[in-house]
């Protein structure tokens, strides 16, 4: 068996119930956010929005992954 992690950040805006109608409808429960990356577009060419937990938001960007530690989390 073997694990492959993955660690890739994206810029995003985070949006709110003002930016779409069905926010508080469609938001799977309070610890999440609507996000709307940078410079990404789906395949129509409209900005790509997303849900995403809300404490993948919470970390600052890691500019040299040479020095990123990876520990095990409860």
């Amino acid at each position: 068996m073997a694990i492959l992690t993955h660690i890739q950040q994206s810029e995003v805006k985070v949006l709110s119930a003002k930016d779409f109608d069905g926010y508080d409808y469609n938001r799977p429960s309070d610890k999440w956010e609507l996000v709307e990356y940078v410079d990404v577009k789906d395949k129509d060419g409209k900005p790509l929005r997303s849900w995403v937990a809300g404490y993948s938001l919470k970390y600052p960007k890691f500019n040299d992954h040479s020095k990123l530690t990876i520990v095990e989390g409860n």
